[in-house]
């Protein structure tokens, strides 16, 4: 972002040495987080973004340079094609009418983003609900502020007030439809089980109760909530060897449909659906609650609905009906199918998924 701005200010002032600093920093700056901070800090020496979402691209800066020089067509036709970046593009210069593209120089400083999602195997950095296009948007708007006084020079059928009027309209009513919120005909891709969601009291009471030593595994969507600590898992990892597990039991999303047979290995994959919430699919999260209610190794230490806190050394006797009607609601409500269950509850108890056992 820096460099474009560099080449930004160049373009717009004629001032080298202004636009030349701050291209070197830029670059400067780069080359530290990637090549000394990042390794520095990273449990496995390597950068986590290009050992995931960029993996496809190179497994190093060398690589993925050295690729730009070599194979630019194939990397094109991935981004473009497969990952559906034409879509994402157009998208986002709707939302202003396609006025930036007639101010493409304000734009410069936006590339390292646009290019960071785009070059993303994981889709939802060119979701137009997701956050990531959110540094964007000023340069777009900018953009297109100049791309309309541009056009008003070029014509004269249609004044400035006029097309910044028609901007500010597709813009709030796109904005609607695409909202990822229950709102009258909006998308509404998150889909939220409460429109409104308060500080819940419980979070600071079961901090509490844990303690500030514990390690904890706890459910993906809730993790946040107790991360202030030495050692914490997303659930289920480590179940069976942290001191407590936290859970959550219910959707907090109204996406929980069937989905077709050819995707539901990979539903956690989906983002927005439950699977994607809790990062493990929904029957395997059901049968490793019942594995872990039917051992002694945890006990309950607090069954406040939907709050269920599991700690070694815990008793929790007489909450197992409670317990049982509460996962046998959520199976119908997730619409788990009985033999499903079965299976994932005797892998777990035949040590096919030795992550779920705790015997």
């Amino acid at each position: 972002m820096a460099v474009g701005f560099g080449i930004l200010w160049y373009i717009r002032n004629k001032s080298w040495k202004p636009a030349l600093a701050l291209m070197l920093i830029g670059i400067m700056h780069s080359l530290i987080v990637l090549g000394v901070i990042t390794p520095a800090l990273s449990p496995t020496g390597d950068h986590p973004m290009l050992a995931g979402r960029y993996s496809w691209f190179g497994h190093s800066m060398g690589e993925i340079i050295g690729r730009l020089f070599t194979d630019p067509f194939s990397i094109i036709k991935v981004v473009m094609i497969d990952f559906k970046g034409i879509a994402y593009i157009v998208l986002l210069f709707a939302f202003f009418c396609g006025f930036p593209l007639l101010a493409p120089e304000f734009l410069l400083p936006g590339l390292a983003d646009l290019a960071a999602n785009m070059l993303s195997a994981v889709s939802m950095p060119r979701l137009i609900i997701a956050y990531h296009s959110v540094t964007l948007i000023p340069l777009l708007a900018t953009a297109a502020i100049y791309g309309v006084k541009r056009l008003s020079l070029w014509q004269s059928r249609y004044t400035i007030t006029e097309m910044a009027s028609l901007a500010v309209i597709v813009s709030f009513l796109g904005g609607y439809l695409l909202a990822p919120l229950p709102l009258p005909g909006a998308r509404n891709f998150w889909a939220p089980a409460h429109f409104l969601s308060r500080p819940d009291p419980r979070v600071q009471m079961i901090r509490s109760l844990v303690g500030e030593n514990a390690s904890v595994s706890a459910q993906a969507n809730v993790g946040s909530h107790f991360s202030q600590r030495h050692k914490i898992y997303r659930y289920p990892n480590m179940a069976g060897q942290v001191d407590a597990i936290i859970l959550r039991l219910e959707s907090p999303t109204t996406n929980i449909n069937n989905l077709p047979d050819q995707i539901k290995n990979n539903r956690k994959y989906l983002i927005g659906s439950l699977d994607s919430h809790l990062q493990m699919d929904r029957t395997e999260y059901i049968a490793s609650i019942r594995s872990l209610l039917s051992d002694n190794k945890y006990g309950v230490l607090l069954w406040d609905d939907p709050w269920l806190v599991l700690a070694q050394g815990a008793s929790g006797h007489g909450l197992e009906q409670k317990l049982e009607q509460k996962l046998n609601r959520l199976q119908k409500e997730w619409k788990i199918d009985s033999k499903a269950l079965v299976d994932a509850e005797n892998a777990v108890l035949g040590q096919k998924m030795p992550f779920l056992n705790v015997r």
